[in-house]
This record gives C-alpha cells, structure tokens and sequence, in this order.
C-alpha cells in the first residue's frame, strides 16, 4: 500500500517540475518553424493567387478583341488602344452592358466584343449562364491572347 502512495507522490512531483532548456529551445524552434512556413504560405497565395486566364471559345467567337482603357464605366465609353482582330477602327467605342460589370475608370482591360443591332457589347462565354468576360490587361494576358488568335488555343 505505501509503494502505490509513493509512486502518486512521485506523478505528482514530476508533473511539477520546470521545463529543461533543451525543451525550450525545441518548442521555440518548432515556433519560429511554424511563423515562417505561414508567412512563406501567405506571401505565396498573395502573389500567385488568381492568375488571369482568358476564355478561349469567347475570344473565338468575337467579332474583335480589344484593349482598351476605360474612360466612362457608366455610359460604356472606352478608349480602343489595340484591334485583335483588326474590325474596328475608331479610336472611341460605347459598350452597352459594360456598365453593369465591376470596372472604374482608367482601367485597362481586355474586351472580347460582339457588334449586335448597331451596337457592341461584350460577347458572352459559354460558361454555364453566359457570364460576359473582361481581363485585366497584362502582359500574360496579352501572351495567351496572341496564343489563341495564332492557334487556337492557350499557350
């Protein structure tokens, strides 16, 4: 009966004792470890998150693509910098439903646009609801959109 008494002493003591340097040292670097695998992780998914990637059957299935600087998101007035496709020429072009997507002003972007009833708007996707698409213009951007007009699809 006394040694069952003195080996729930001796529980109890150990359980008491410090924590020896050599532990921590492990749990500080095992710390320091775990901060920067999660900074590393962070700056990774800030960095490399959402890449751009351009509808191929959309560009396709214009009538031109253009890069074009926003100038009035409201009433759907761009400025054209560049004609893909080479099928329009004025230097300003009104977009109907560019309005109802989420651009300000003084954006670039990429427009893959259809002429319909005397006016162009945004050509649909053949995404599941039709989404109509517009892409940050970007040198990757312009890279896979060179690719699909060339050959048909992405680089």
């Amino acid at each position: 009966m006394m040694d069952s008494t003195a080996n729930s002493q001796q529980t109890a003591i150990d359980s008491t004792l410090p924590v020896s340097r050599w532990q921590s040292l492990l749990f500080i670097l095992a710390a320091v470890s775990a901060v920067i695998w999660m900074m590393s992780l962070l700056i990774l998914s800030v960095t490399s998150a959402n890449p751009v990637t351009l509808n191929r059957d959309q560009i396709i299935g214009s009538s031109d693509v253009l890069t074009a600087l926003v100038k009035d998101p409201e009433s759907g007035t761009i400025k054209v910098e560049k004609s893909w496709k080479n099928v329009v020429d004025e230097q300003e072009l009104k977009v109907t439903d560019l309005a109802s997507l989420a651009v300000t002003k003084e954006e670039r972007f990429i427009i893959p646009i259809l002429r319909n009833q005397d006016a162009w708007h945004v050509a649909p996707s053949k995404l599941p609801k039709t989404p109509r698409l517009i892409y940050p213009a970007s040198d990757e951007a312009d890279r896979q959109l060179k690719s699909i007009l060339k050959t048909g699809h992405l680089p």
